[in-house]
């Protein structure tokens, strides 16, 4: 999907890596992100379709997402936003 929307795959790879761990079935205990990239419930609604733990889904509108500008979705987390400075990818 990165090749497809014209994003960095380091950085779709990277993202991965840090909101799940690569873990497709994630849930976060302390709010509603859930799935590989940790989308929010509300995220999901206002902005994908299909199933919230399907690891392809998640992949594609993450992709889709940062796309379109969306890359503050994850980056409003500091410690997500420095580890992609850190890595070269922000």
């Amino acid at each position: 999907y990165a090749d497809l929307y014209g994003v960095n795959f380091e950085l779709v790879d990277a993202l991965v890596e840090i909101e799940s761990d690569y873990c497709r079935n994630n849930a976060n205990a302390s709010s509603s992100a859930r799935g590989c990239a940790q989308f929010l419930t509300s995220s999901w609604k206002a902005l994908c379709t299909g199933d919230r733990m399907n690891y392809d889904d998640n992949i594609r509108f993450m992709v889709k997402v940062i796309s379109e500008g969306g890359i503050s979705h994850w980056t409003v987390e500091p410690a997500t936003k420095s580890k992609l400075v850190a890595r070269g990818l922000l």
